[in-house]
């Protein structure tokens, strides 16, 4: 998703109103792992073992998304906008973050969507459902891309995309669930967050690890020099897609093992998952050093030739993300590690 609507902005928007776009979202994507806390991953582990009560494992869901995603409200529309602008030197951004607010709420029931729907055994439905979504998205941001060519249109399709992802998420959840329907209740709601706490923690130490180069090239360069660096400086999109889909499906079974005391089984699960995944992403990887400068001329156009070089270096990290460490040590019930990982990694990050 991210890289089509690259591909379009970089040919609608002058450099100045990619980096504005790219900062209004680099700030939500670098919190997600707060909003979220690791309640898809929780899903995980309570509702396949609890499936008469799934419905009120996932209200539980969300009544600790919706608290977070509240906090994260209230910091920008009491200022954090203008802290933020502020930071990335680029007061064109305020204004523009005011329409994360409605996008964190809308976005929600699209955040648990896929979690849910393969730990009640619909792995197609969720497959279908994140391709849907990114298609959402594309569509709805450039569509008004194309149509105003503004850098507030392209944001604004693209919450409004996300609104609509998040309405086909819950009724989509309302007719797979079954019928039993309870409400939260706090006991529950206090044991799901003494699971998730680690992984959204950790999440977050992860994502801001992951994120760290652009915060601090948003902070500390022009937008201009933000906007060629960002282009760069980004994961293909088959990875996400593939490591993701292949873990989202092997953890219920995992999960299942490991419940059954078959260790050994569970872990040749993850070694499966990790052959699987680097058939295709060794090969992907060579191919695109080999013509990393064709491609950075092709996606990004001439403009944008100096995004070659943090393109090779984010290449050479694809060979490590050929799993999701996290969704392992979920299954075993080790979330508790996750913290002292990401820690352990935004530290590195920093001293390098």
């Amino acid at each position: 998703m991210a890289i089509a609507i690259n591909l379009l902005i970089v040919r609608l928007l002058c450099k100045e109103d990619v980096a504005t776009y790219l900062q209004a979202f680099l700030t939500y994507t670098a919190i997600l792992p707060f909003l979220k806390l690791g309640v898809d991953q929780g899903i995980y582990f309570f509702v396949p073992d609890d499936k008469q009560n799934a419905s009120e494992r996932v209200g539980e869901a969300f009544v600790i998304l919706l608290f977070m995603s509240s906090l994260f409200v209230a910091f920008i529309a009491l200022g954090g906008n203008l802290v933020l602008a502020s930071r990335f030197s680029n007061p064109a951004l305020a204004p523009l973050l005011l329409w994360l607010i409605p996008h964190a709420f809308a976005s929600i029931p699209s955040l648990i969507a896929e979690s849910v729907f393969v730990a009640i055994g619909r792995e197609w439905t969720a497959s279908v459902f994140a391709v849907v979504r990114q298609l959402l998205m594309v569509f709805g941001t450039g569509v008004s891309l194309v149509l105003v060519r503004t850098v507030d249109a392209a944001i604004i399709g693209h919450v409004v995309a996300g609104a609509i992802a998040g309405l086909i998420a819950v009724f989509l959840m309302l007719k797979l669930l079954p019928e039993k329907r309870g409400l939260p209740s706090l006991y529950g709601t206090k044991q799901f967050l003494l699971l998730v706490l680690p992984i959204g923690v950790g999440g977050l130490f992860d994502r801001l690890s992951a994120q760290l180069d652009k915060l601090l090239v948003g902070f500390l360069c022009t937008p201009t020099q933000f906007a060629t660096f960002s282009m760069g400086a980004m994961e293909l999109p088959v990875v996400g897609i593939l490591t993701g889909s292949i873990m989202s499906v092997i953890l219920v079974d995992m999960r299942k093992e490991i419940g059954a005391g078959n260790l050994k089984e569970a872990v040749e699960l993850f070694r499966k998952a990790a052959r699987s995944s680097a058939k295709f992403m060794f090969p992907i990887t060579a191919f695109c050093l080999i013509n990393s400068r064709e491609i950075v001329d092709v996606a990004l156009t001439s403009a944008y030739a100096d995004s070659v070089v943090p393109f090779r270096w984010y290449l050479l990290i694809l060979p490590s993300r050929i799993v999701v460490f996290a969704s392992f040590l979920v299954a075993l019930g080790l979330a508790r590690y996750l913290l002292a990982r990401a820690v352990i990694g935004l530290i590195l990050n920093l001293m390098l």
